[in-house]
């Protein structure tokens, strides 16, 4: 938790004029969190969508920046199908391809995984498939096992951003902090760069996985340190002591 406040800190002295998310954790369920963002209001929630509600979906999917926005299109995109594997098979023939936005159900991760591996190794092997049948899903072209893809990228975001939503209830810090840290988390561009020192820097997404206490990597604590004894100097602070050492 204290590299979280500790990193943080590095943003907030950065950019105080971005910070513009109201909400606090007080008042503010992980649930309404991603349910309630305006921005999806007009797609309909449940069952197979009609087709404007489709077409809705393809622009919100393009648009959707923000992790929260992200995490919002889990209530409309089709459910996670339970299974844990499926029979997969290369297909040779394009003419009935499935549209992955008439789903009722999508696979797993690990499935559409599988199923984007397969036609590499039939390639590999000589053969020229045009896409992959996934066995009780449907016949998917390249494009449609990337929309698939994308969509266990809306449930795996949508599972962080709760996570970390009921994390926050428990994290010590100031009220003003506290937005600030959801605005970074939830709210900018999940690919806009938050600090930067020298040629090297880190985005919102990178910054995220600090939550709970999720991963840091050298490269991000070497920004961190850096950053802060540039900001050090700065303000002649002289007084900072950095002991680097590498743990093997």
């Amino acid at each position: 938790m204290m590299s979280l406040k500790i990193l943080f800190q590095s943003f907030s002295h950065q950019t105080p004029e971005q910070v513009t998310c109201q909400d606090t954790i007080d008042d503010m369920s992980a649930e309404s969190l991603v349910s309630g963002c305006s921005c999806f209001s007009a797609i309909t929630e449940g069952g197979r969508l009609d087709g404007s509600n489709q077409a809705a979906l393809r622009v919100s999917m393009d648009e959707a920046t923000a992790r929260v926005e992200v995490a919002a299109l889990f209530n409309v995109i089709p459910r996670i199908s339970s299974k844990l594997s499926s029979d997969l098979h290369p297909v040779y023939d394009d003419t009935t391809n499935s549209d992955p936005f008439t789903l009722n159900m999508h696979p797993c991760e690990n499935v559409v995984k599988e199923a984007e591996k397969l036609p590499d190794d039939e390639m590999n092997e000589g053969n020229h498939p045009s896409g992959t049948d996934i066995v009780g899903i449907g016949q998917f072209s390249e494009h449609g096992l990337s929309v698939l893809k994308q969509f266990c990228t809306i449930a795996n975001t949508r599972h962080k951003v709760c996570s970390e939503a009921n994390w926050l209830n428990h994290f010590r810090c100031s009220s003003p902090d506290l937005v600030r840290i959801q605005e970074a988390l939830w709210h900018q561009p999940a690919t806009n760069i938050i600090l930067r020192f020298g040629n090297k820097s880190f985005d919102f997404t990178s910054f995220a996985d600090l939550a709970l206490e999720r991963y840091i990597d050298s490269f991000v604590i070497d920004i961190s340190i850096g950053k802060y004894l540039e900001e050090a100097r700065m303000n002649r602070n002289d007084n900072t002591l950095l002991l680097s050492f590498r743990i093997l």
